[in-house]
């Protein structure tokens, strides 16, 4: 586990294909101690960061992977590092993994120019895809609150020149937010939503330190399982098709 905030005492590069970190070197502290990271002494050079608490880093780009690291709204920050080695190997599955998931045993499909490819180049499988990624304490207003980030994928389909495109952002909302989305989606997708998620995520009243590390990322490994399986539902993603998907959903 390394701190709230840096330095930690190591000097990070984008890893293969511009994802995840690799270790590059070892920087002493202001202090002239070596950092956590080195401290730990089960990590080498040219090792790569994989995840940051309970977010993986394989696919995610190494701008973003920074921006977790310097992020002071993530309190405490748990690190894991594999070899090169284990990480291409693991890319390597998952990617084959996908390849089938995407029903590319067609060769017309995988060879043509319309395939929307994500940064590793790797087939996006669904037009729309979402993940409750990480969680903040923000302090700008007059009390603190916890906000959680929503991470978003479209594959846009552009019909003059026969490609996609897939596009991305994050929006950070909080709690209250997500609560009144599961009522709005609730209330058109009734009985669909039910047999995905039977609930929400509960408030936990009870719970003195609704700020504390834990039970922030618990709360968002939480929110993040009810995301995912209220995204399973039919067509509610469905952006292309209006009548279809859910209109608070795209809102």
């Amino acid at each position: 586990d390394v701190g709230q905030q840096g330095p930690y005492g190591a000097l990070l590069r984008a890893g293969p294909s511009g994802n995840a970190a690799v270790l590059v070197a070892w920087e002493r502290l202001p202090n002239g101690k070596f950092g956590p990271i080195q401290r730990d002494g089960g990590v080498r050079l040219g090792d790569i960061l994989v995840r940051l608490n309970n977010v993986e880093l394989y696919q995610r780009r190494f701008e973003d992977v920074m921006t977790m690291l310097r992020n002071p709204g993530i309190l405490n920050k748990r690190l894991t590092f594999v070899s090169k080695e284990k990480f291409m190997e693991t890319t390597s599955r998952s990617a084959h993994a996908n390849l089938m998931k995407s029903g590319t045993g067609s060769s017309k499909n995988s060879s043509s120019p319309s395939n929307a490819m994500t940064n590793s180049g790797v087939k996006q499988s669904k037009p729309f895809m979402s993940v409750v990624r990480r969680a903040r304490i923000n302090q700008d207003g007059p009390s603190p609150f916890a906000e959680y980030e929503v991470s978003c994928s479209l594959r846009v389909s552009s019909r003059k020149v026969e490609t996609e495109r897939v596009v991305r952002w994050s929006v950070w909302k909080r709690y209250s937010e997500f609560e009144s989305l599961d009522k709005a989606i609730r209330a058109d997708f009734g009985w669909q939503l039910e047999a995905k998620a039977k609930s929400f995520p509960s408030k936990n009243t009870f719970t003195f330190s609704k700020l504390s590390v834990d039970f922030v990322e618990k709360r968002r490994s939480e929110i993040d399982v009810y995301w995912q399986a209220m995204l399973s539902v039919d067509r509610i993603a469905d952006f292309s098709k209006s009548h279809h998907c859910s209109s608070d959903l795209r809102a």
